[in-house]
Formats: structure tokens, sequence, C-alpha cells
């Protein structure tokens, strides 16, 4: 799902990603939920949530897709978890799969600060890979597989 150039308040990506279209987000869930996807039922659950979706823009769209693939909710559940705000998706921790702790942990150290308590001669010494791992193992980060993305629920 990568070809949609992004930036953010943080940063421009290193990565460009495709703005979901309803077929990619129904393949999805289809391959989820093949038992479902074979008795007809409906991924939208109601006109009113295909509505919420048709009428995002292209950025709000990645962003919801984003937290539907990492989360494992469903759409609606996105949509609800998308509208409350309460979530961050680090689309510049550029790293290429789930256990890429390095790459997570280099963005949300510098991101957040935390390198700042350390005195300068000493930040050589800090460990991005644990830092990352004990930040996706704080139970609040989940990985998308599509966009290669971790998702950050507050």
């Amino acid at each position: 799902m990568f070809n949609y150039v992004a930036t953010s308040e943080y940063n421009t990506f290193s990565r460009e990603y495709k703005t979901p279209t309803t077929d990619d987000l129904v393949n999805l869930w289809e391959l989820r939920n093949p038992f479902l996807a074979d008795c007809g039922c409906d991924l939208f659950e109601d006109d009113e949530t295909r509505d919420r979706w048709e009428g995002l823009d292209d950025y709000d769209k990645r962003d919801v897709y984003a937290i539907y693939d990492a989360e494992a909710v469903t759409i609606r559940e996105a949509l609800e978890l998308f509208d409350d705000g309460d979530y961050r998706i680090w689309w510049n921790a550029d790293a290429d799969r789930s256990d890429d702790y390095k790459a997570l942990g280099e963005v949300v150290a510098e991101e957040t600060g935390v390198l700042e308590e350390i005195p300068e001669r000493y930040r050589w010494y800090f460990d991005f890979e644990k830092f990352g791992r004990d930040v996706v193992f704080s139970g609040r980060f989940s990985w998308s597989d599509n966009y290669r993305v971790f998702v950050e629920l507050y």
C-alpha cells in the first residue's frame, strides 16, 4: 500500500503511502473473515458506517485503514478510534517488519524528547532497539502489515 507521499506536523515521511480504496478495505476484511465473507455479510455492517468511510478524505482513510489493519477491530470500531483521536500512527518509524524495534525506538526517543534528559556525551550508549521493544511491549503499539507502520493507542 505504498505510493502516497505523506507529511505530518513532525516530518516528511521516507515512504509513499497509497490511499486505501473501499476495495482495499473489503479485501483485507475478506482475508481476515473468510467465513463471514462467504456467507454474504458486509464489512460495513450498515449504511451509516459505509457513508462515514466514503466521506473521509485521503489522509483520514489512510489513518482509519492503518488502525483497522493493526488493531484487528471492526471498521466501525476503527472509525470510532479515529473519531476519538486517541491514537498515533508512527508513519516515519521506517520499519520493515513488526519486530523492527530499533527503527521505532529511534523515532519515539527523538520525538518524545527522551534523549534530551541524557547528557550529549552519553547518548551513544542508548540502546534504541531495547527501548523500541519496551515501547511495543507496553501494550499500546500494534503493527499494520499493509502500511508497515506502528499504531499507538492512548
